[in-house]
């Protein structure tokens, strides 16, 4: 019993090294404040699986220390391993040093596209309705021809 209660212990363990290595890459190249400004909610999903993690570890460590029962060490530490997985997966980080600083890059760069598409549509709706009259009128398709000919 106690061997299954141990188990999860070093999975987590690595889980919350890489998630901290992540970030950590993500300082190093400087863009730890933009990732912060643009997606809050992948900083506290991390803390939030760093919190859960940790209190498992030190659950397990407190319960084998003071001769708590097996079955209740197994289940907190079986238990927890499912929940800190769900909240892990939330975000892909890398398990080499290499591939956590292009991971880093990568979110960064996600991150950035969805805000350029973000405006890009927000552009081209302002720009449908700041036209003076519609496209379905004679006077609105005639303005778009002319359009299209002063760009040749």
């Amino acid at each position: 019993m106690t061997t299954l209660t141990l188990l999860p212990l070093p999975i987590i363990a690595l889980g919350i090294f890489f998630i901290l290595r992540f970030w950590h890459a993500l300082d190093l190249l400087g863009f730890r404040g933009e990732v912060l400004r643009r997606d809050s909610s992948l900083a506290t999903a991390d803390l939030v699986a760093i919190c859960t993690g940790s209190a498992f570890i030190v659950g397990t460590i407190y319960g084998l220390a003071n001769d708590t029962s097996p079955l209740l060490l197994c289940a907190v530490s079986v238990g927890g391993l499912p929940l800190f997985a769900h909240l892990y997966a939330r975000t892909n980080h890398a398990t080499t040093w290499a591939a956590t600083r292009i991971e880093a890059l990568r979110t960064v760069a996600a991150l950035r596209l969805i805000s350029a598409a973000e405006l890009a549509y927000a552009l081209r709706v302002l720009d449908s309705l700041e036209r003076p009259e519609p496209l379905n009128t004679l006077a609105g398709q005639q303005r778009a021809q002319q359009a299209v000919r002063e760009e040749r």
